[in-house]
C-alpha cells in the first residue's frame, strides 16, 4: 500500500485523465545508489571533484578495460560532468563508452539505464524510454530505472506512465532523484505548496554530488517565489 506522504498519483487526477501540461526534464537527479560507487579517495580537504573522479575511473578502466563495472561508473562520471558543465562533449564521451560496453554486454542493465540517461540530454526521448524498459525488465527493483522512465514519458506526453513511474521509483528508495521527480510533477499540477515540501525533502535527502542539492535548493526558491513567499 502506498502510504499518502508518498502519494503522487492521488493528488493528480487531472494529469491521469490526459489533461495538458508541459515542463523540463529532471535529467540528471537519478537514483544511482545502485550504481557500485569507485573506491574512495583520500583526500583530506573534502569529497573529490568530478574531474578527479573520472581521473581515477578512467585509470581503473585502463587497468581493468573488460571490467563492466568500472566502464559504468565512468559512464556516469562523465554524465554528471556534462550535467554540472553542459559539456556536451562530456555526454558524448559516456555515450560511446556505453555503446562499446553493450556490444560486450547487451544485457547488462546498469548500462542500459545509463544508456537512457545519456539519451535524456539528448533529448531523444522516444530511446531514453527504450533503454529504461529494457533496462527495468532486467531489474525491477532499480528505482534508477524508473527515474530514466518517468523523465522520458513526461516529455513524450504520456503524464499517467510518467506519474506511474515516478510513483514507483519512490516507493523502491525515496531519496533525492525520487522527491524531486514528485516535487516537479505537484508543481506542474499547480500545487505548489506539495511541492515546496517534497523540494524540502529532496534537500534533506542529499546526494553525493554537491550540484544536485545546489539545483534542488533553486527549484525550492522557485517555489517559494511562485508561492508569494518572498
Amino acid at each position: 500500500m502506498i502510504k499518502e506522504k508518498h502519494s503522487i498519483t492521488s493528488f493528480f487526477p487531472s494529469i491521469r485523465n490526459g489533461a495538458a501540461i508541459c515542463g523540463s526534464v529532471l535529467i540528471g537527479l537519478l537514483s544511482l545508489g545502485e550504481i557500485a560507487s569507485a573506491q574512495p579517495f583520500s583526500a583530506p580537504q573534502g569529497p573529490p571533484s568530478i574531474d578527479q573522479k573520472i581521473t581515477l575511473l578512467e585509470a581503473q578502466t585502463a587497468k581493468a578495460p573488460k571490467a563492466i563495472p568500472p566502464r559504468n561508473r565512468l559512464a556516469a562520471a562523465y554524465i554528471q560532468k556534462g550535467r554540472e558543465t553542459g559539456d556536451a562533449a562530456s555526454f558524448q564521451r559516456a555515450e560511446r563508452l556505453l555503446d562499446h560496453t553493450l556490444i560486450d554486454a547487451p544485457a547488462d542493465r546498469t548500462s542500459l539505464g545509463l544508456r537512457g540517461w545519456v539519451a535524456l540530454f539528448k533529448h531523444e526521448f522516444k530511446e531514453a524510454a527504450v533503454w529504461g524498459e529494457k533496462a527495468r525488465k532486467a531489474q525491477p527493483k532499480i528505482s534508477f530505472y524508473y527515474g530514466v522512465l518517468s523523465d522520458a514519458y513526461l516529455e513524450m506526453g504520456d503524464y499517467p506512465k510518467a506519474i506511474d513511474a515516478a510513483q514507483k521509483m519512490l516507493d523502491l528508495k525515496p531519496d533525492q532523484g525520487a522527491y524531486s521527480r514528485a516535487a516537479h510533477l505537484r508543481s506542474l499540477h499547480g500545487d505548489i505548496e506539495g511541492a515546496i515540501s517534497l523540494w524540502q525533502s529532496a534537500i534533506r535527502a542529499g546526494s553525493p554530488h554537491s550540484e544536485n542539492t545546489a539545483w534542488c535548493q533553486v527549484e525550492l526558491g522557485d517555489g517559494y517565489f511562485n508561492f508569494g513567499k518572498l
